[in-house]
């Protein structure tokens, strides 16, 4: 275990992950207050295999049954947009009080 203060730490912290890395526990300190501990996280536990889970997982029927309205109303967002006033500024010949179009 090693004592590091935080002015070195912060120059030296790749060599201080890198010896983290091997297995060496760091701990940093405030003045003579221990404050972080830095150690490895391990190595990444096997690769991502796709189809790993096939015939495990069941969708029944009721996941394609169309949602009660008091459901469906919750998911759904009110678009409406606030009207355009005069207080906009009209920098493009298309911008009008009632709609918008491309310049």
């Amino acid at each position: 275990m090693r004592f590091i203060k935080v002015h070195e730490a912060k120059t030296n912290l790749s060599k201080l992950i890198e010896q983290a890395c091997h297995g060496e526990e760091v701990i940093i300190a405030r003045g003579a207050t221990p404050v972080v501990r830095l150690v490895a996280i391990g190595e990444v536990q096997g690769r991502r295999q796709p189809g790993v889970l096939r015939g495990k997982l069941r969708v029944g029927p009721e996941f394609f049954e169309p949602l009660p309205a008091e459901e469906l109303s919750a998911w759904e967002y009110n678009w409406t947009l606030p009207p355009i006033t005069a207080s906009v500024p009209v920098s493009c010949p298309a911008l009008t009080k009632t709609r918008l179009t491309a310049c």
